[in-house]
């Protein structure tokens, strides 16, 4: 559940829960980010109608487990869709997105000095939380992917217009970064 008690879904999609491959899906980390949430049941949707139709589908949830968390920020979404259009930010005014436990705060990151004040601001549309990984939500996505181990996970925004790949906070490619250039 998240600061205000809606729950928050997941769910699985695939035909051999022993699949040993994980993929998880996230969307709605910002509340007023409304297509990801669509655009991901959307593709629940595919794969659900496209198994045992289309080849490439069904050899997916033949051989892997896709685990949907298409609406994590769902108090913040009831927020929007009770009239505030640009919440942004959880009920409890933390943008979860700079919630999670991995360089909170841009910890050991060499960010402009800009970043560290918008993250420490309560007031701030980027305010990372009081501390790492303190929002429920942040928690239910870390728990998830420390249960799945996922082979790719993906967290879709709804703005900037780009694609950032693993690792986010640094320049240095990684082994798959020609797959992810490609894409």
């Amino acid at each position: 559940q998240g600061s205000a008690n809606h729950d928050i879904w997941a769910v699985h999609v695939g035909a051999n829960r022993n699949a040993t491959t994980n993929y998880l899906m996230i969307g709605g980390v910002h509340a007023r980010e409304l297509a990801p949430v669509e655009v991901l049941m959307k593709l629940m949707n595919l794969l659900v109608n496209g198994y045992g139709k289309d080849p490439r589908i069904t050899q997916i949830l033949d051989n892997s487990n896709v685990v949907f968390m298409p609406m994590v920020n769902v108090d913040g979404r009831v927020m929007v869709e009770e009239g505030d259009a640009w919440q942004r930010k959880n009920a409890a005014g933390v943008d979860l997105n700079r919630n999670f436990d991995n360089h909170w705060n841009f910890e050991g990151l060499n960010v402009p000095s800009s970043w560290l004040r918008g993250v420490k601001d309560p007031g701030s549309q980027i305010y990372s939380g009081p501390r790492a990984a303190s929002e429920p939500e942040t928690q239910t996505v870390q728990a998830m992917f420390h249960r799945l181990k996922p082979a790719l996970a993906v967290d879709m925004h709804a703005h900037g217009d780009m694609m950032l790949w693993p690792l986010g906070y640094s320049y240095d490619d990684n082994p798959h970064t020609p797959v992810f250039k490609a894409l």
